[in-house]
């Protein structure tokens, strides 16, 4: 504290006196400005007073520059007119800030210490390399705005290469433009000023400055020291020195703090995870136990796919092949029985899809005393191995062939397909007496060489799959979702699709037209995602 004071008190007293050669400004005061003096005046000053300069000149272009893409966006969409003197204004500040370069460079012969010049010699190259760069985005459009002057920006920027971005957008200023060269441009600041900060450091000896504002301070310290330090036998390098050594003893003070910090993070962390073990397990909830699925474990990938097949397979009717042996009554053979004509038998209901498999037809009637009535004397013998969690699970489906083909190279599937069309519904016209008729399916398919679907014939059934390499947007998913059942992503971006069970139609009445006679189940998933 009380180095600081005396600090404050000779940067007042260089501040009232004006004492030393350069008669120094605050931070607040100083033009922006600079390396207009006369040669005379140029001479006297001193690195520190050359490298004040140069930061004071960086900080008020700054702002002007970080506007240039806005500037360029707004010609752009014709929000505003092109006026080259903005940027030949900023072209101008970066010239100047090359001169304050070559000034700085002309002072590097009064360092003494030979390491120190070098290092300040490296980082004062790296600073005019940032210039360089930045003076070759200004300059194609200190005259005019016009597709050749994007075109020497997006060549600069080189990244049609890197983003394997066709020829044809030469010229055009678009997003990607615009995004690449915010990008470049906050890089190339950011470069400068941290650059810049470590040039503060370097020629005032190692002073703490963690970014590039409170180096501007330290530097602006010891500029005042450098001008105001006279007499007593007291010169600049004794009281860097002493600097040095309250720094060294902050350090070791901020690494004291940071372990202690960490110890307490550490035994934080400990009694946390230890009251968290302790926790007792909680009883299961309603959720679970009706519903012991709903919250499968996030990173069992084959545990969430089984899962998601079964509610599947129990929504939409597929079933393996043991499902049938798994829901039917065991085979019981009997003679036929005499019933009471005032006895009504009870029909036991049929499984799930043995419309669909007419092998694993049976039919079974019970009565109400208990016994079965069948119309034969065929048993049927029940698979032993009915282990509903087993997976994968072959599906007794006729399109099983056809999904595996589409999900493995849907194109081989082009020669035998009928290109189909969505033929966008028509409102039913009203009867006579008010009522209108109930249409099961709303939606019609057409012939079309360019639709979205295809029809293909498996055992005189007409199955609906997607067109191959079809990518859903928002123009056809408003008809897709409703021939197909949709999981997965479902967002703006491109995707792909995985097909699990294909919708189904059949022909009607008129020449090249179908009806949607049951929908289908695709996986929607996102093309940079699986990137």
């Amino acid at each position: 504290m009380a180095m600081r004071q005396r600090w404050h008190g000779l940067i007042l007293g260089s501040l009232l006196l004006g004492t030393g050669g350069l008669g120094l400004l605050s931070p607040a005061l100083m033009p922006s400005t600079f390396a207009q003096e006369a040669t005379s005046t140029t001479q006297e000053r001193s690195f520190l007073a050359e490298l004040w300069l140069l930061n004071q000149g960086f900080v008020g272009l700054r702002s002007d520059l970080e506007e240039f893409p806005d500037n360029l966006a707004a010609l752009n969409a014709d929000t505003t007119d092109f006026d080259a003197q903005i940027f030949r204004d900023d072209r101008a500040g970066l010239q100047q800030l090359q001169e304050q370069i070559r000034l700085l460079e002309g002072q590097l012969a009064t360092i003494q210490d030979s390491a120190q010049r070098e290092a300040l010699t490296t980082a004062i190259a790296n600073l005019d390399q940032h210039l360089d760069n930045l003076a070759n985005l200004i300059e194609p459009f200190a005259d005019d705005f016009n597709p050749e002057t994007i075109r020497q920006l997006q060549e600069f920027l080189d990244f049609f290469e890197r983003r394997n971005l066709s020829d044809a957008d030469y010229g055009f200023y678009g997003s990607v433009t615009q995004t690449e060269l915010e990008e470049y441009l906050t890089q190339q600041l950011s470069d400068f000023s941290e650059t810049l900060k470590t040039l503060n450091e370097t020629a005032t000896q190692g002073a703490i400055a963690p970014d590039l504002a409170t180096s501007m301070d330290y530097l602006y310290t010891s500029l005042s020291l450098e001008n105001t330090v006279v007499g007593g036998g007291t010169t600049f390098p004794a009281m860097i020195q002493t600097l040095q050594r309250d720094n060294q003893r902050l350090r070791q003070r901020l690494r004291t703090t940071n372990l202690l910090l960490s110890l307490l993070l550490l035994l934080g962390t400990a009694t946390l995870a230890l009251l968290y073990l302790r926790k007792p397990t909680p009883a299961p909830s309603a959720v679970n136990r009706y519903f012991p699925d709903a919250e499968p474990d996030s990173f069992d990938l084959d545990q969430l796919e089984a899962k998601l097949i079964k509610r599947l397979q129990n929504t939409y009717d597929l079933s393996p092949k043991d499902n049938f042996a798994a829901i039917a009554p065991p085979p019981v053979t009997t003679q036929p029985t005499t019933m009471p004509p005032s006895e009504t038998p009870n029909l036991q209901p049929l499984a799930a899809n043995t419309l669909d498999d007419p092998e694993a037809f049976n039919t079974s009637l019970e009565t109400p005393n208990g016994l079965d009535l069948n119309l034969g004397e065929t048993e049927l013998e029940p698979d032993t191995d009915t282990d509903a969690d087993d997976f994968p699970v072959q599906f007794l489906n006729a399109y099983d062939a056809l999904v595996a083909t589409y999900n493995a190279d849907a194109m081989i599937l082009a020669p035998e397909a009928i290109a189909l069309a969505v033929q966008p519904p028509v409102t039913p016209a009203p009867e006579a007496d008010g009522e209108t008729e109930n249409f099961l399916s709303s939606l019609l398919f057409q012939t079309d060489d360019q639709g979205d679907y295809w029809a293909i014939q498996v055992q005189n059934q007409y199955y609906l799959a997607p067109r191959a390499q079809l990518k859903i947007t928002p123009d056809n998913y408003a008809f897709f979702q409703q021939t197909f059942i949709c999981y997965g992503n479902q967002g703006p971006d491109l995707q792909t699709i995985k097909l699990l069970k294909p919708a189904r139609i059949a022909a009607t009445d008129q020449d090249n037209l179908w009806e949607l006679v049951q929908p289908g189940i695709v996986v929607l998933e996102n093309v940079e995602s699986l990137a």
